[in-house]
């Protein structure tokens, strides 16, 4: 929603109505319990430094799946077959 530009408030109406309710502080905190020290210690950086970084792996698969359904299906297979699940 945030990133979303409209013509003007009635265009953006209809989307305002179906936006999902923000969250919770309460109910983050709760979720925070779940984490480990490190996971907590990470989380802090990431919210810190203001964003997560994302890993080369993270970058790929951001890329892959924009792709086309066929595209990606040969990709997989290329994946499979560098990995030695398929020769």
């Amino acid at each position: 929603m945030d990133n979303w530009r409209v013509e003007c408030s009635r265009c953006n109406e209809t989307v305002r109505d179906e936006a999902p309710d923000p969250e919770q502080y309460d109910e983050v905190l709760a979720g925070l319990k779940r984490l480990t020290s490190n996971e907590a210690r990470e989380l802090l950086a990431w919210m810190r430094k203001g964003e997560r970084p994302r890993s080369k792996v993270d970058q790929a698969y951001d890329r892959a799946r924009k792709l086309p359904h066929s595209d990606r299906e040969a990709l997989v297979d290329h994946l499979a077959k560098r990995v030695g699940e398929i020769s």
